[in-house]
């Protein structure tokens, strides 16, 4: 029955000679649940649609269980109706059909087979010639429909390999030590076995190396100016490096660069240059340098002196120095008014100078270098006045109580003079005569 309700079933049975019985019965049909069927079709791949068609018996809501963590609702109510699903990776995959409907639920299920697919990858390499000996990138594409992972192998024709694992582009980077063309290829493989490869050749000629110099461009003299300059390409090994000052220097290449040093002897604006020769002739590099001046160095030897007496020479001596090939000139000022110049031919210096009157003098010695660079250095003085000297006259005898006179003679007039008579009587000041500096004493010894 198609409709539910109360149908009648009525059955009669006649015989060959016409005789007839019935018989009845009330059926009473009610309301089917849902019957469902799901179908996959075979050939599924990953990554691509397939149609998963649903026929549906009775009113009900259909929704598809895809296996793979993904569900749609099919859109219709009853018969047949389809929804396409892609399943990313190959596999088994458990597809369930529910129809949920007003008089009850009815499931199925059926496993979806779904297989691989192969990567496809493209290459691509340089647009021109590679040097010899200098680097050439290859660079790719993988397509693949499903969620694979992939591993890559090159062969770049040259008897070298390289394995990898790889994601959608991929970049190889080879040096070629031969020229000649080289086929290069690049097999593909997924995570499920599938395979492709692609290949691309390229012309290996031989080229001039590549150079350029890295490195300070101002170094003060004297100082050692380092700097690198890096090479690509084929080289016979070794480069020459001029400084631009007379320094000529044949220079290793270690491992694709070449390590400079140098001290420049004196300031100026340098042009530092790079050669280097390969199969495919040679190169140069250049880097401007300019090297400064520094002022030159000086110092006292030994510690400062103390004090002295005016009329006293001082003797003292000092070094110099300068980084660069500077000739120096000095002069040394006693703080009196007075100047000299220096000998500064073996790099040190002395002077000796005597000061004619007492004070705090300051004695500075300056170096100038040829280039105008300069340093001083001082040192502080302090000159004493000098002390007055007595002539008392000539040792003798006296008798007791007889009067002893004396004339006391100093050298400096405007001096206070005491005499100590030696007896235990009181110290006496003397009267000096300003002009003369006489001084006369007078005393009886009892």
């Amino acid at each position: 029955w198609s409709t539910q309700g109360h149908y009648e079933v009525g059955v009669t049975l006649t015989d060959d000679d016409g005789g007839t019985a019935s018989a009845s019965v009330v059926a009473n049909i009610g309301a089917a649940a849902p019957k469902v069927l799901v179908i996959v079709p075979d050939g599924s791949l990953e990554g691509q649609p397939t149609n998963v068609t649903v026929e549906l018996i009775g009113e009900a809501t259909v929704t598809l269980d895809f296996g793979d963590g993904e569900t749609a609702e099919v859109p219709m109510s009853e018969g047949t109706g389809s929804v396409p699903h892609v399943w990313a990776d190959n596999g088994e995959y458990l597809v369930t059909a529910t129809a949920v409907g007003p008089t009850g639920e009815g499931t199925n299920q059926q496993t979806a087979v779904v297989d691989n697919l192969p990567p496809t990858v493209s290459l691509h390499g340089p647009d021109d010639t590679v040097g010899l000996g200098m680097p050439a990138q290859f660079t790719g594409l993988i397509g693949d429909p499903g969620a694979d992972t992939f591993t890559i192998s090159a062969d770049f024709g040259d008897g070298t390999s390289l394995s990898d694992d790889a994601g959608e582009a991929f970049t190889l980077g080879h040096t070629f030590n031969e020229v000649g063309f080289h086929t290069v290829t690049v097999l593909v493989t997924d995570d499920d076995g599938g395979q492709d490869e692609a290949s691309v050749t390229v012309e290996v000629v031989a080229k001039a190396p590549e150079l350029s110099i890295s490195g300070s461009a101002v170094v003060d003299e004297g100082t050692i100016w380092t700097a690198q300059a890096d090479v690509v390409g084929e080289t016979n090994g070794s480069a020459t490096v001029d400084y631009g000052d007379g320094t000529v220097e044949t220079a290793g290449i270690s491992g694709g660069s070449i390590a400079m040093a140098h001290a420049f002897a004196d300031n100026g604006s340098f042009v530092v240059r790079v050669t280097t020769q390969g199969q495919g002739g040679s190169t140069e590099a250049s880097v401007d340098v300019e090297v400064m001046n520094v002022a030159p160095t000086v110092s006292f030897s030994g510690a400062a002196p103390d004090a002295f007496e005016i009329e006293v020479p001082l003797e003292r001596s000092g070094v110099v120095s300068d980084p660069g090939a500077d000739q120096l000139t000095g002069t040394v000022s006693y703080g009196d008014g007075t100047e000299e110049a220096l000998d500064l031919g073996t790099g040190t210096f002395t002077f000796t100078h005597m000061w004619s009157a007492p004070g705090s003098y300051s004695v500075v010695v300056t170096v100038q270098d040829d280039d105008g660079g300069e340093s001083s250095t001082s040192m502080a003085v302090t000159i004493l006045s000098k002390a007055p000297t007595l002539d008392v006259g000539p040792s003798g005898a006296i008798d007791e109580g007889a009067e002893l006179t004396r004339t006391i003679v100093v050298s400096k007039p405007e001096a206070s003079l005491i005499a100590d008579l030696g007896d235990g009587s009181e110290p006496v000041a003397l009267e000096v005569d300003p002009e003369t500096g006489e001084a006369v004493m007078t005393h009886t010894f009892l």
